[in-house]
């Protein structure tokens, strides 16, 4: 069973996340009751990544039964997890209605992000567009069967999101996190998820825009059909076309006063395989 409710799993991540992480799985957990190992993993990935920045406060996440299947872990693990974080107060679980997620000022110092924060929206999809089209060429030369077919059950998938940008951008990390594994340079991997986490706030808007999840889907499919040819070059070409294709949009959007300065309360929900 796959147990990341949360990608990333601090793999890769700034040495002082992961510690904080560490100290939150023995400190804040000591009043806690033993959790099977399948919940307690999936909450413990959850809490280190809290304050990476997906999904906002008052974001209402998909139905259980959705959320379990689009990250591939049991619905009784789900379930763990989440009433876990509703307790912690990351999440709001109410009766009879969808869970939402909570404000988490007392979270959001674990995985802080400064430098990349500060980095103009540019510089950033610059660094993106030489990371994941790199990754995206090694990737196309170790990718299975397997991995293509779980490729294109997300794309098919997020073709039905076109009306809920909060399913597709939970899908669309999971997406790229999954390219980024299946290349396994853990190096160049950490860099990119350093910069696919940059300001989520814009990455919001990007999506809400009319053609927005549209160019993505469409996009996200021709990754999938270079990768599925094993080769590099044309795999790479088509990771630096759904880049750019996301740069035209941005450039598009009003400015920010602050790039990213709304992603410290946000929240991440994805998943990593490669176990």
């Amino acid at each position: 069973m796959h147990l990341g409710l949360v990608e990333q799993e601090a793999q890769g991540r700034l040495a002082h996340a992961e510690e904080a992480g560490e100290r939150l799985d023995h400190g804040a957990d000591a009043d806690v009751p033993e959790q099977p190992q399948p919940v307690l993993g999936t909450q413990r990935r959850s809490v280190r990544l809290a304050a990476s920045g997906l999904l906002a406060p008052g974001d209402v996440l998909p139905p259980e039964r959705d959320l379990a299947a689009m990250l591939e872990v049991s619905r009784e693990s789900l379930r763990g997890a989440l009433q876990i974080l509703a307790e912690r107060g990351v999440l709001e679980i109410g009766h009879g209605s969808r869970t939402r997620v909570r404000a988490m000022p007392a979270v959001t110092v674990l995985v802080p992000h400064e430098t990349v924060e500060r980095l103009d929206d540019a510089s950033v999809l610059e660094a993106r567009r030489v990371l994941e089209a790199d990754l995206c060429a090694r990737a196309a030369a170790l990718v299975d069967d397997g991995d293509i077919a779980r490729l294109e059950r997300l794309v098919e998938a997020q073709g039905q999101m076109l009306d809920d940008p909060v399913r597709f951008q939970i899908s669309d990390q999971t997406f790229h996190l999954f390219i980024f594994e299946a290349a396994r340079s853990p190096v160049l991997a950490t860099f990119a998820r350093q910069a696919y986490a940059h300001a989520y706030a814009r990455r919001r808007e990007v999506i809400e825009h009319p053609d927005g999840i549209p160019t993505g889907v469409r996009h996200h499919r021709a990754i999938v059909e270079a990768l599925a040819t094993g080769e590099p070059e044309r795999a790479s070409a088509a990771m630096r076309a759904h880049i750019d294709a996301i740069f035209g949009l941005l450039a598009n959007l009003p400015a920010a006063g602050v790039p990213g300065s709304e992603s410290g309360s946000r929240t991440v929900f994805a998943t990593t395989d490669r176990e």
